[in-house]
């Protein structure tokens, strides 16, 4: 049963167009290689027992069946297959600076197109996937289950379920999931991530999860143009300030607090156990997924060829 604290609201004709636009736009990209990445990128839940055979030239010495092996004088091995299905938790950001951009789209806009093509790859291979949908409190959610309506069913709560004047609670959703869900699970937490990230929740939630945080960025978080007087809103706490962007000062002094601010948000993720993917409002969403895949791929890559090397060693 879905947990909800607010209904979805009322669709418009314009809003349809644009979800169905974000509908395509993601099959497209999901067709082109990302969902071989990601299956290469995610290891299943475990391994399952397949079958004894006789031992073939490149196979793990380790996986030997000795005693099968003194019986019929020939050597075996154990074979295990991956048991591939795994549990994949979307958890979406629906405060009110998601509702904010300076570019082409808005962060929100971003952030459905990525969350819509991490559940059309993950449904494709075969994995079950839930949404989880929070600002300063838990919206809604729905458990992880193999759903072909999962990715329309996103971009739609996406866009028409409102947070007005909400702030950002990732404490809040970690607690969440980490008493709803039983089983490991693959976590994916998509914010612009503007409110406080209490450590000790974050920690306890990757000690038993895969959790990646995936921060949607905008230009306007790293630069203030130099545009003269402006007023900056903070529709979090709907406080503004007047500021004069044409000093030199002033822009320099916003570059180096938020490129400090950034930064602490990188270390806090490292010191907690997550992943880190970051998006941005004027780039392709799909390159960063195909992007994070690979490095994600690359480093298993790397930790078996660590573990063989211990094992040989002892």
């Amino acid at each position: 049963m879905a947990e909800t604290v607010q209904p979805a609201g009322v669709i418009s004709a314009e809003l349809l167009s644009q979800i169905r636009k974000i509908y395509f736009q993601t099959r497209r990209a999901a067709n082109q290689g990302l969902s071989g990445r990601y299956r290469s990128a995610f290891l299943g839940q475990g391994l399952e027992f397949e079958e004894v055979r006789e031992y073939q030239p490149g196979d793990e010495i380790r996986s030997i069946d000795w005693k099968v092996t003194a019986r019929s004088r020939k050597p075996y091995i154990k074979s295990f297959r991956e048991e591939r299905e795994l549990t994949i938790v979307v958890a979406v950001d629906l405060s009110s600076s998601l509702q904010t951009g300076s570019r082409s789209r808005l962060r929100r806009q971003a952030l459905a197109e990525a969350a819509a093509m991490l559940t059309l790859i993950a449904l494709r291979n075969n994995d079950r996937v839930g949404l989880l949908l929070f600002a300063d409190q838990i919206i809604s959610y729905h458990p992880p289950r193999k759903s072909r309506s999962g990715v329309w069913r996103i971009i739609h709560e996406i866009f028409t379920t409102g947070a007005p004047k909400a702030r950002t609670d990732i404490g809040g959703a970690a607690e969440f999931l980490r008493r709803v869900l039983k089983r490991p699970a693959v976590i994916f937490v998509l914010s612009d991530f503007f409110g406080e990230l209490p450590s000790r929740e974050l920690s306890l939630l990757s000690r038993r999860h895969d959790v990646t945080a995936v921060p949607v960025r905008d230009p306007i978080d790293a630069e203030i143009p130099d545009v003269g007087l402006i007023q900056l809103y903070d529709p979090e706490s709907g406080q503004s300030v007047l500021v004069d962007s044409s000093r030199k000062g002033f822009r320099d002094d916003y570059r180096a607090r938020t490129r400090e601010r950034w930064e602490e948000r990188r270390k806090s993720f490292q010191r907690s156990g997550w992943n880190l993917l970051e998006l941005s409002t004027d780039s392709d969403s799909a390159r960063r997924l195909r992007s994070f895949f690979e490095q994600r791929k690359r480093r298993r890559s790397v930790s078996k060829r660590i573990d063989f090397s211990a094992g040989d060693a002892r």
